[in-house]
């Protein structure tokens, strides 16, 4: 008797045909999945935050208390010299060589500027010779020193300055140190560009620490020259 012919499958064969197929993504876990609460955001994957540093203290703050030592009612370092109530901002400035007020600048130091006017009379061959001229004065002033210069040019066209005057003549001082902080006084030299100079003898007075005045003299038995003008403080 011919037996029927059953086809068996094994059980675990059924099972692995009925499991869904492995996903094809080989990506790394993002750490976010859709179980997570709707309103929540992926993680940032640089690791950074949004907080801001906190940048609240002053680097510039030392920790030291204000100091006033002079008891001038001005505390460092805005007071350039505690240890002396007579100097701070706002204080008068005077010549003293001391910067009073704490402006950083001494007295009336740097540079000035002016004109002074000249009157020169030579004599030549018998015959005197008159000259009027203004000129530009310089000064650079170093407390001590006022290292100030008279430049003349007179008329290339007048013939008699070019030759008694020349077509420069200056005037500086022999030596521009300052006895009194607000006073040059002494020799002074005047050149002219034909070769030849004479002494003579000067005041610079400094009326307050904008302004300063300038007279001169020279004399000699061909040519008297007398200057006089302000400068004041560039």
């Amino acid at each position: 008797m011919t037996r029927p012919f059953v086809l068996a499958v094994p059980l675990a064969a059924l099972i692995f045909a009925c499991d869904p197929a492995p996903s094809k993504d080989s990506g790394a876990d993002s750490g976010w999945s859709e179980s997570d609460p709707p309103d929540s955001e992926p993680p940032d994957e640089t690791g950074e935050t949004d907080t801001p540093p906190d940048d609240s203290a002053d680097p510039d703050d030392t920790g030291e208390a204000p100091q006033d030592d002079d008891g001038d009612g001005v505390f460092t370092p805005e007071d350039c010299d505690d240890g002396d109530p007579t100097i701070s901002p706002g204080a008068d400035e005077a010549f003293n060589g001391v910067d009073d007020d704490c402006d950083g600048q001494i007295d009336a130091n740097g540079p000035w500027s002016g004109t002074v006017d000249l009157d020169a009379t030579a004599t030549y061959e018998g015959k005197r010779y008159t000259f009027a001229l203004r000129c530009p004065v310089t000064m650079d002033r170093d407390t001590l020193y006022a290292e100030w210069e008279v430049v003349c040019s007179p008329d290339t066209d007048d013939e008699w300055a070019m030759l008694l005057l020349g077509e420069t003549l200056t005037i500086a001082p022999l030596d521009a140190y300052c006895w009194d902080l607000a006073l040059w006084e002494g020799a002074l030299i005047v050149r002219s560009s034909n070769g030849w100079d004479s002494e003579g003898e000067g005041e610079l007075r400094f009326t307050s620490l904008s302004r300063a005045t300038l007279r001169g003299e020279l004399r000699s038995v061909f040519l008297n020259i007398d200057v006089e003008g302000a400068l004041n403080h560039d």
